[in-house]
C-alpha cells in the first residue's frame, strides 16, 4: 500500500512503503499521512518502531504450571 508524503518543497506524492525509510532517513520528507487521515511530522510525532522496547522484567505469567 503506498504512503502519501509531503516533501520539503511542499509537493505531495504517493510512494511505495519500501522507499519510505530511505526518504525519512535522508530528511526529504517533512510529513506523512496516517491511515486515520492525520498528517504527522516525523520530527515531532511518534513513528512506528521508535517507541519503548515493551520488555517485561517480572515473573513469567504465561506458563501452564
Amino acid at each position: 500500500m503506498p504512503l502519501l508524503v509531503k516533501y520539503k518543497n511542499n509537493s505531495i506524492e504517493y510512494i511505495p512503503k519500501d522507499c519510505f525509510q530511505y526518504l525519512l532517513d535522508s530528511g526529504c520528507i517533512i510529513a506523512f499521512k496516517r491511515s486515520n487521515g492525520d498528517w504527522v511530522d516525523p520530527n515531532v510525532g511518534p513513528i512506528r518502531g521508535q517507541g519503548t522496547t515493551n520488555s517485561y522484567d517480572g515473573r513469567e505469567r504465561r506458563s501452564r504450571w
